[in-house]
């Protein structure tokens, strides 16, 4: 087909040729008849009468003159074609240059003195994955397309400024100094780019583009510092040049990047689908970098990109039709007739019989108290725990029971702090914890609030320091421990083997089979054999009615079915019932928190008089009981061991009757992590395990 287009279009240009020439030495034959032409005052007359004149020589008539001239206007376009669909594939990549519009003065939790920091330039780059799509029909006339990428942006840039107005105290003097505030940010983001393109002057490939973008942050960074660089030879109070060094995460820092973006490309190369355009885009940032400061960070990207257009797929030529041969008739089918056979577990089935699922009960019971401690993160309302994300469940509501049930009339909040931290904190976590008490129906009259700020020099590592971020709870003048009772019901279902075969009375012909298992008309399994196995394990309690269904299929017969339903039930069979007082999941023996010490302490402050009871019934019923006595990592191995032993003598004076049936295991590993403040708490506590 393309072949006999691409001769044909040959010819016509063959025949435009001779067209021309014809005409041209018509012309010159006729250079005599020009005299006997009456010559208009128009030129363009003349030119026509004389164009006139030669076709009609040529052609004879004016039906073949009419019927020529259209062939030689459009044989170049009679077999013109679109290559390409509207879409585009695109990529680029370019050199960012970073300008900050802000203004503020330090950012949270980064002290910095006596200057502003308004703007700043960096230098960084970028690069785009995209597609284009071409609109067919002109906007306003103009030809446009949309434009979609995702691009990776690199808006990082420094702050320099300098404050002339300081003075640096050199012994017993004073001297003007010039200071440079440094606040270096590395910033890089994911955005989605979405704009209209649009060409407005026609002969010239000159785009000019306007779109949205949106960023999601992958890095955001800052290092901060004041450096002194003038006079020579001084130093600030530290006895450095610089001072208020801060770096790490950007505090506060935006969630997300919006903002409006302009520019314009310059086509300078296509080929075969394949476009080139240098092209500048400045991008106006609408968000802030941090959330509380007024902090924009824009950019202007200088840069090349690559389009290539996707082509139309080749449409084959349509293939002549085969007619089909004429078939035999067939012969009279024979009667259809399947069988169908069911099993469980090896066991065949028959219409109405019963599968049971045998269904395994494990009952738990958590049951444990707890210091009514709370731990927090430097400078941070939130909370520095282990369970920080179920801290509703396994801190507040028993907490609120405890109030509710106890009666209790007051509660003293002590709220302690580091002087590393900000002023503010302690009032703010306890306004927190008493927001969350509030909206469970405490009174914000119950409570009695107390702040306590240590030195960060009285504590010999962060660790400790840590430990005394912290809010207690002290109810009517005396520290006290909160139950937690949760009672927990596992379930383990077990399964049924489920096997199909499928057979059919009519030998002479193959059919092909299907079929499905349904419970309660909702599909567990298809299959398209003539047998079948499907383990049926449920993942609720759901008794009913099981479907078995099979299908018979043959081209030249019809079809044929057949079904069976059993009933569903379950057997249960409760397996065993656990105390487990510390949470921990094991079936080999029950835990219990005896007590509780302090920091490099072995007598106990506080005593979990429930599990003391719990302990004592176990040992006079003849159980075994382990001790366990633990330490936290903060120390030598010597010094933790004898501490250990400290603490199990502190124990077994409990239980002085029985200090000769107890057996005392000293851990070779944490029980509990130490990487969280309430973990080092745990392990200065003394666990007991009793064997089930």
């Amino acid at each position: 087909m393309h072949l006999k287009k691409n001769v044909f279009s040959k010819i016509l240009f063959s025949l435009r040729l001779c067209v021309f020439a014809r005409i041209f030495f018509f012309t010159q034959s006729r250079k005599g008849a020009k005299k006997n032409i009456k010559y208009s005052s128009s030129n363009n007359r003349f030119k026509t009468n004389l164009l006139e004149l030669s076709l009609k020589k040529f052609f004879g008539t004016s039906l073949y003159k009419s019927i020529f001239t259209l062939l030689f206007i459009f044989s170049g376009n009679l077999f013109a074609q679109n290559k390409f669909t509207n879409y585009s594939l695109t990529a680029g990549a370019a050199l960012n240059g970073n300008v900050f519009i802000s203004k503020f003065s330090n950012l949270p939790g980064a002290p910095n003195c006596c200057t502003e920091f308004t703007s700043a330039f960096g230098l960084g780059y970028s690069f785009y994955l995209g597609t284009d799509y071409y609109i067919p029909k002109p906007i306003w006339g103009f030809d446009s397309h949309l434009e979609f990428r995702i691009a990776y942006n690199n808006l990082s840039a420094a702050y320099t400024p300098e404050d002339r107005t300081q003075n640096v105290i050199q012994g017993n003097n004073y001297q003007k100094a010039v200071i440079e505030h440094y606040l270096s940010s590395e910033l890089h983001y994911i955005q989605i780019e979405p704009a209209l393109s649009m060409q407005f002057i026609k002969n010239i490939p000159l785009s000019i583009k306007l779109g949205l973008y949106g960023g999601f942050p992958v890095t955001q960074k800052y290092e901060q510092e004041e450096r002194l660089l003038s006079p020579n030879g001084i130093k600030f109070e530290n006895g450095l040049t610089t001072r208020n060094n801060h770096s790490g995460v950007l505090p506060e820092a935006s969630p997300f990047l919006f903002g409006i973006s302009v520019g314009a490309k310059y086509k300078i190369y296509e080929k075969a689908g394949l476009s080139l355009f240098p092209e500048i885009i400045f991008n106006l940032t609408l968000t802030d970098v941090v959330q509380s400061l007024s902090w924009k960070p824009n950019a202007v990207r200088l840069g090349i990109s690559g389009s290539w257009r996707i082509a139309k797929p080749d449409i084959p030529p349509p293939l002549e039709p085969i007619l089909p041969r004429e078939l035999p008739l067939p012969k009279s089918p024979e009667q259809i007739e399947i069988q169908l056979a069911s099993y469980a577990n090896g066991a065949k089935l028959e219409q109405g019989d019963t599968i049971t699922i045998p269904v395994s009960l494990t009952g738990f019971l958590e049951w444990y108290s707890f210091i009514p401690m709370l731990y927090y993160k430097k400078n941070s309302t939130e909370i520095n725990s282990l369970n920080e994300n179920n801290f509703e469940n396994s801190f507040y509501k028993p907490l609120y029971i405890f109030i509710k049930e106890n009666l209790v009339q007051e509660i003293s909040i002590l709220s302690t702090t580091t002087d590393d931290e900000d002023s503010s904190i302690a009032q703010k976590r306890i306004d927190a914890f008493i927001a969350q008490m509030s909206a469970k129906g405490i009174d914000k009259s119950f409570f009695k609030e107390q702040i306590i700020s240590h030195p960060a020099t009285d504590f010999q590592n962060e660790e400790l320091r840590e430990e005394n971020r912290s809010l207690k709870l002290i109810f009517d003048d005396e520290t006290r421990m909160i139950p937690n009772r949760q009672e927990i019901l596992e379930k383990k279902y077990g399964s049924a083997n489920l096997k199909l075969q499928i057979s059919s009375t009519m030998k002479s012909f193959n059919f092909d089979y299907s079929g499905n298992i349904k419970l309660n008309n909702k599909t567990l399994y298809e299959f398209k054999s003539a047998t079948a196995e499907y383990q049926f394990t449920p993942a609720k309690d759901e008794p009913g009615i099981i479907t078995f269904y099979a299908n018979a299929t043959n081209h030249i017969v019809a079809e044929a079915s057949a079904s069976m339903d059993v009933n569903l039930r379950y057997h249960y069979d409760t397996v065993a019932s656990f105390k487990n007082l510390t949470g921990d999941d094991t079936s080999h023996y029950e835990q219990l928190i005896i007590g509780w010490c302090e920091f490099d302490k072995d007598k106990f402050f506080a005593v979990d008089t429930l599990s003391v009871n719990y302990i004592r019934a176990a040992l006079k019923a003849g159980r075994e009981v382990e001790i366990l006595p633990l330490t936290d990592n903060i120390g030598t191995g010597e010094y933790n061991a004898n501490l250990a032993k400290s603490r199990a003598r502190s124990a077994l004076a409990l239980f002085p009757q029985y200090k000769n049936s107890i057996k005392i295991k000293y851990p070779e590993l944490p029980v509990f992590t130490n990487q969280k403040p309430d973990g080092r708490s745990l392990n200065r506590t003394v666990i007991a395990r009793i064997k089930v």
